[in-house]
């Protein structure tokens, strides 16, 4: 856990302590998961709020990170999803 005191800043109502960089790797994995799972938007932030006591717009980043890292994961395949089916299909016949 953190051990850090939350700072308040000027014109903040509470305060917060910044995430390591682990624990950004780890919520954005958990975001990716949860979402993998059917888990709606509002069912991640919910869980989210409760598990990390992060806000809803910090949610939509890891959110929105994790499906980045995805869409990025997919560019990088070596062949298009038409190529793959092509491949696929060959190989059966």
């Amino acid at each position: 856990m953190n051990t850090k005191q939350p700072i308040v800043r000027p014109g903040q109502k509470k305060g917060y302590t910044k995430a390591t960089r682990q624990q950004i790797e780890h919520r954005i994995e958990s975001a990716a998961l949860l979402r993998f799972c059917g888990f709606e938007k509002s069912e991640i932030h919910r869980v989210f709020r409760a598990f990390y006591g992060v806000e809803w717009r910090q949610t939509d980043r890891y959110i929105y990170m994790a499906l980045a890292r995805v869409r990025e994961a997919r560019e990088r395949l070596p062949y298009s999803p038409a190529k793959r089916y092509a491949i696929l299909r060959n190989s059966l016949i």
